[in-house]
């Protein structure tokens, strides 16, 4: 038998309230394609700071964001990476989505928004966080929900058949490798482990004490109706009978229907569940009491510790509730089953038949249309969806209509959001309450309902009291019947005289509409008071999207009279071919008193299917066979993107029934490619502009589409390669674009394109991006190996000057393979094999001393990894593979020559407007370039990671590209193209956590000098960081701390200190680069003063800093930049940051201020300078001279190699802004 699991969210639990006011935890719940984002507030420190997310194949990607808003990404691959990845856009949400998750995305294995870039660093989910990436897991079957390689787990959550995962800092590969084992390098299109699903762990904001009043308890409470003498049997988890405000209302006669077990609850849902219904509220004083705190309960645990029950046990527990009371609460449910009349199902109608008894049924945390799970599909079952403290649908909530028949579904709503109940002593976490969130948590709500009204009619059986409870609930003006049910509990109405039948389904009319007749159903009226009601009747409808349905639902009589104790019938007839166009129409009959207040109302429901067409979509390979792909289908102006999956064997996409409208339809497949066999290539099909007015035939032939080429100046191989298209579809909205870009790996030879012709509707671009290098190696091999092309693995240090080495084979490079092989200091050939990952392939070899190890692939092809090592690691083919074993045995050596970092490199970008087209060889000139002499300042054994990344007003992040490893104490010439369009945004990190980033620009051809890291170091502003401002009292004082002559930086090393004077007094300190906060008001001007000191003693210059800004400014509303005067410094130090001892230098100074910065001054009138040689504890005067804003001094530097020089300097402008700074150790001597 299948395992059933409760439908809740996440319990946190807090302190009992009783003693500590109640400030609960944000619960974390099953993410949905309708769940809302939550913005979260930057913390001063972290200001216009870079986020890195590690993803759960353990890719990392880093956002950053420049100074006018723009928004950079970097994909750093997992280890052992074999693939390339796709950046997507849709709305502003950027996703990045790796080859190997790409097919479990198609087969709906995992949630699209762990791939939700953007999301993951607005929860927090980043890794300075340092917590790790939380999951959420549900497991197929009866699987053991253990926790995967990588990860904890946090908690079950016996409501979705799962369990709550936290990936442990660093251990992503570790957890992927787990789930998602490749199979011959094959991405798994099945998880491993039982795994059915993996989510994201998200977000939601907390409310407090707010339920009770909701539904009008207390209204009802006033008249001594509390639930009395009425019991309502508990189907769930178990019940903590100690817990205070479970005191005098637990019945005799709970049981287990779990074997082995009690009735303790280890997993504290039962007793949240049962609190709700029925707690006291002893332990908060009252305030947490259920919604029928005077009624008892009793549980049947049907769901084990493990929080799974089989069908079996379910269904002997409803046929034991039936026999000890008259409502039945069921916070469970199977969200693999969405139809009626699995057995579950069948049991509640047939025990509800016999007995009477209601039952009262969570309708699901699955969220989308559809969803409702068994047994709350049931036709007799209470289904009950949630809503939050405004009354609006959780974004969890299970929506009908119902599977199969389209039935309505579900029943009525009541809050579940964040309801805070009694927490089981026995379950995970403290307190006496916990918090959680769930359509279990809104279904105990209707259950202590049902008690009060059965207590109130003892004779009335489930027909009656689910009547009752819908009819008279609150109508939610924005919500069909098919997202809520008839409304939101209302209490204080159940309790009244007048009920009616609470909905009527009119059926389901399929597209095409050719014809329908008519349907007339009942609505019966009962009047349990002692007087005849006369009722006024009238009915409203509404279709899609809550247009106005006019007279869809007639009535057969305006009025109705219902006497005493009696009841009167109407009927409603409607036509589906009245309706105007297609979807869900809801509507109500509404029955009103005398006085025009409706007593009671019924929900009615009818479907007509949209219209519908077929998309039947084929792929072709390059040799004209069928090939096999995942491919993203979207359709503009949805928020989601699809993952289709065509079939290898046919080339075939399953038929998509989809609704009119503009789609895109684009992947990238592999294909062959054109180096001879074996030879890898992808190609990237598209349809960008699919107008789906009728049913049609979709073919991607990758035999038509075209290579892309480009050739360089100079001789150059690709570091990174990037296609992808925009397109603006025209039909307006946030939601009317989409792009995609796809960056391959280096192990592909060729990148095609399919040619699209002109592309309709609005703007289309299709985009290259390549970064080609000086090829890293030049070898050959002597005894007949002759000429080779080694693809180093992604991670791995490089050879670096000549190289003549010896070449051996060690087998398939495990550590056996290594006895009797001479591998110190040699060139190690190995094989590549399924036995031996490269991990322990590494090791073996570093053990053994190799010099550098030669993978040769087993299998026709280049193929690389992306592992990080200090042993250089590359691939090569079988064919080279085999030459280099054969010249192995002959004693061939390895000779030639490499470079650990290339002296060059081409940033190269270009964009076909309009289309794809079908020509894709790229000439590039000299003339067409730009020209940057970069330096890379430092000590010669360090490493940075430096980016550039190519900027478009489409593109979401706008700047995209790689980062590459980049040796300090280097030089480097890169070539950028200079199309217009496009911008280039640079930045550079050491491995150490020093960033530092240059501005967002355009170029043209010509030469223009960058330098990273270069003294001096200190507090400068830039574009890579946001400026100072004020908004009216608010001041923002961002000063990055760690820049240099055309850059702004900062360090994660830096100890930093930053204080804020009004007029003299203190208002503001902070230990960030940045004071946030309002300060008091001022009328008219007032003068401020910024100090920020800085301190990294790790470093070997710029050890510490002292700079403080004088300026005026006056509060207006507006946003207004801040007049912080800057001082820049030229000292002509080399790559190492070093001047020569006992020479004579000279030092310049220069002033600006931040663009369009209010109450700048014109010109600069006063600078001074004064200079140290011994960490500041004296100081020499340099005499200034000065041209404009330049001033330029000479020094004379000690005849002390390894001597430090520090600066004092200070500037004035002609509006009183002044500036000084100090900066110790500030470039060194050699």
């Amino acid at each position: 038998m299948l395992p059933v699991a409760v439908a809740l969210g996440v319990g946190v639990a807090s302190p009992a309230l009783a003693a500590t006011p109640a400030t609960p935890t944000s619960p974390a719940t099953p993410t949905s394609p309708a769940k809302p984002t939550a913005k979260a507030t930057p913390k001063a420190a972290d200001a216009a700071a870079t986020a890195s997310v590690t993803l759960i194949t353990g890719d990392v990607v880093t956002l950053g964001t420049t100074q006018d808003g723009k928004a950079v990404a970097t994909v750093r691959p997992a280890p052992g990476s074999t693939g390339g990845s796709e950046t997507q856009t849709v709305g502003h949400d950027t996703y990045v989505v790796p080859d190997a998750a790409r097919p479990l995305l198609a087969q709906g294995r995992l949630d699209r928004e762990l791939f939700n870039v953007s999301k993951l660093v607005r929860f927090g989910y980043t890794d300075k966080a340092g917590a790790g990436l939380p999951l959420i897991a549900l497991y197929g079957g009866r699987a053991a929900r253990s926790a995967p390689a990588g990860a904890v787990k946090r908690r079950d959550l016996p409501s979705i058949g799962g369990a709550a995962l936290q990936i442990g800092k660093g251990r992503a590969p570790a957890f992927w490798a787990s789930i998602a084992p490749a199979a011959k390098g094959l991405a798994p299109r099945a998880l491993a482990g039982g795994l059915g699903k993996v989510w994201l762990d998200g977000k939601v904001k907390a409310s407090d004490e707010v339920s009770n009043p909701q539904v009008g308890a207390p209204e009802v409470w006033q008249k001594g109706q509390k639930g009395g003498g009425a019991t309502v049997a508990v189907l769930d988890s178990g019940l903590d009978v100690t817990h205070p405000d479970m005191a005098g209302r637990v019945a005799d006669g709970s049981t287990s229907f779990v074997p082995g077990e009690d009735i303790t609850d280890k997993v504290g849902h039962g007793t949240h569940v049962s609190s709700t219904i029925a707690g006291t509220g002893a332990a908060s004083g009252g305030r947490q009491s259920g919604v029928a705190p005077e009624a008892r309960v009793v549980m049947g645990k049907v769901l084990g510790d493990d929080g799974y029950g089989q069908d079996s046990w379910i269904i002997a527990g409803m046929e034991w509730a039936a026999s000890k009371a008259r409502v039945v609460s069921m916070s469970l449910g199977d969200p693999g089953i969405t139809v009626a009349g699995d057995p579950m199902a069948q049991a509640v109608d047939r025990i509800s038949a016999q007995t009477g008894s209601l039952f009262v049924i969570a309708a699901g945390n699955s969220g989308g249309e559809g969803t409702v799970s068994s047994p709350g599909t049931a036709d007799s079952a209470l289904t009950v969806g949630a809503v939050d403290a405004s009354d609006e649908r959780a974004y969890f909530s299970s929506m009908g209509p119902r599977g199969g028949d389209h039935g309505m579904k579900p029943d009525i709503a009541a809050p579940g959001v964040d309801i805070i109940a009694a927490r089981s002593k026995d379950s995970p976490g403290s307190g006496g309450y916990v918090q959680m969130s769930g359509t279990s948590m809104a279904t105990p709500h209707v259950a202590g309902a049902a008690a009060i009204l059965a207590q109130q009619h003892p004779d009335w059986k489930a027909p009656q009291l689910k009547a009752a409870l819908m009819s008279t609930s609150t109508e939610l003006k924005d919500a069909s019947a098919f997202e809520l049910g008839s409304g939101r509990l209302w209490l204080p109405g159940a309790v009244g005289d007048v009920s009616a039948t609470g909905s009527q389904f009119f059926g389901f009319s399929p597209w095409p509409h050719t014809g329908s007749d008519p349907v007339t159903k009942t609505v019966t009226f009962t009047n349990s008071g002692d007087t005849a009601r006369d009722l006024k009747l009238s009915t409203h409808a509404t279709g899609p999207e809550g247009k106005d349905a006019g007279g869809l639902f007639r009535l057969s009589a305006p009025q109705v009279s219902v006497p005493a104790h009696g009841s009167a019938d109407v009927t409603v007839t409607a036509d589906a071919d009245d309706a105007s166009g297609t979807g869900n129409f809801t509507g109500q009959v509404d029955a009103a008193g005398q006085d025009g207040k409706v007593v009671a109302h019924t929900a009615l429901g009818l479907v007509k299917e949209d219209e519908r067409y077929s998309l039947d979509i084929r792929l072709t390979g390059r040799d004209g066979k069928p090939v096999g792909g995942d491919l993203s289908l979207y359709r503009y102006g949805d928020q989601y993107v699809q993952t289709v999956t065509a079939d290898p064997a046919t080339g075939a996409v399953p038929q998509q029934r989809l609704a009119p409208g503009v789609y895109s339809v684009s992947g990238v497949v592999e294909v062959a490619g054109d180096h001879g066999p074996g030879s890898k290539g992808v190609a990237f099909l598209s349809a960008p502009h699919v107008n789906l007015t009728k049913d049609t035939a979709l073919a991607l032939d990758a035999g038509k589409a075209a290579r892309l080429t480009v050739r360089t100046p100079k001789r150059s191989v690709p570091d990174y390669r990037r296609i992808g298209s925009f397109h603006d579809s025209g039909i307006g909205g946030q939601f009317a674009s989409f792009s995609t870009g796809y960056a391959a790996p280096n192990d592909v030879d060729d990148l095609y394109a399919l040619p699209t012709g002109k592309v309709g509707g609005g703007t289309y671009d299709f985009a290259v991006r390549y970064r080609m290098t000086k090829p890293y190696l030049d070898v050959s091999g002597t005894a007949g190996i002759g000429g080779l092309d080694p693809l180093y693995f992604q991670g791995s240090v490089r050879l670096d000057g000549k190289v003549d080495l010896p070449v051996v084979s060690a087998g398939n490079g495990s550590a056996d393979e290594y006895k009797g092989v001479q591998a110190k200091g040699a060139a190690v050939v190995i094989t590549r094999s399924d036995a031996v990952g490269p991990a322990e392939a590494v090791a073996a070899a570093q053990a053994a001393g190799a010099a550098f190890l030669l993978v040769a692939n087993d299998r026709p092809g280049r193929f690389t990894n992306h592992l990080g090592s200090d042993l250089p690691v590359a691939s090569v083919t079988r064919a080279e593979g085999a030459r280099l074993l054969a010249g192995s045995r002959k004693g061939g050596r390895l000779v030639g020559s490499a470079v650990e970092f290339a002296p060059y490199k081409y940033d190269l970008t270009r964009s076909y407007p309009g289309a794809v087209p079908s020509g894709l060889a790229w000439n590039v000139t000299s003339g067409s370039l730009a020209r940057v002499d970069e330096r890379f300042v430092g000590d010669p054994k360090g490493i940075a990671f430096e980016s550039r990344s190519d900027c478009r007003d489409y593109q979401w992040p706008p700047c995209l590209g790689p980062d590459d490893p980049q040796g300090l104490g280097r030089t480097r010439v890169s070539y950028l193209s200079t199309e217009a369009g496009n911008t280039w945004y640079a930045g550079a990190q050491t491995s150490d956590g020093w960033e530092q980033r240059f501005e967002n620009r355009a170029y043209t051809p010509g030469t223009s000098k960058l330098d990273w890291f270069e003294p001096v170091t200190r507090p400068r502003l830039g574009q890579g960081f946001w400026g100072p401002f004020q908004s009216s009292d608010f001041f923002q004082v961002n000063v990055p701390t760690d820049g240099g002559t055309r850059t702004t930086g900062a360090d994660d090393r830096s100890r930093i200190t930053s204080r804020l004077f009004q007029n003299g007094t203190l208002v503001g300190t902070s230990n960030s680069q940045a004071i946030q906060k309002s300060v008091p008001h001022v009328d008219g001007s007032a003068k401020y003063r910024f100090e920020q000191d800085t301190a990294d003693t790790s470093r070997r210059l710029s050890t510490t800093t002292h700079s403080a800004w004088e300026f005026a400014t006056t509060s207006t509303q507006a946003k207004t930049l801040l007049p912080l005067l800057q001082v820049g410094y030229t000292v002509g130090t080399d790559v190492n940051g070093n001047a020569k001892a006992g020479t004579r230098g000279t030092i310049g100074l220069t002033t600006w201020q931040q663009p369009d910065a209010s109450g700048a001054g014109e010109k600069t009138t006063a600078a001074t300078l004064q200079v140290s040689f011994d960490d500041g504890r004296t100081w020499q005067r340099v005499a200034l001279g000065h041209s404009g804003s330049s001033w330029n001094g000479q020094v004379a530097f000690p005849r002390t190699p390894g001597a430090f020089v520090s600066l004092r300097a200070s500037a004035r402008d002609d509006a009183g802004n002044t500036v000084e700074q100090e900066v110790i150790r500030a470039f060194g001597l050699n």
